[in-house]
């Protein structure tokens, strides 16, 4: 794999998970506990893997240029690269 694909992967991750962090109130990623941001991370997950599965289904909402949905198509776009190598 791909080095500067997988840290590009981990950095959209990151910039995903202060959006997410920031939606629900709960500040920055280097403020919060070790138990908060691991909370941020699961979320993260659910929202991703929900967009996902959406967004394969044709479903218009993924379409809009919403914050969430321009970070998970670039998010999807580099892990695309790094599957097919």
């Amino acid at each position: 794999m791909d080095p500067k694909k997988l840290s590009l992967l981990a950095a959209k991750l990151i910039v995903i998970q202060k959006l997410v962090a920031k939606q629900h109130g709960m500040g920055e990623l280097s403020d919060l506990s070790p138990g908060e941001y691991e909370r941020v991370s699961e979320m993260t997950t659910a929202h991703l893997q929900v967009w996902q599965e959406l967004d394969s289904e044709g479903h218009p909402g993924t379409q809009n240029d919403e914050p969430f949905n321009s970070l998970a198509r670039e998010y999807f776009a580099v892990k695309k690269k790094i599957i097919e190598g």
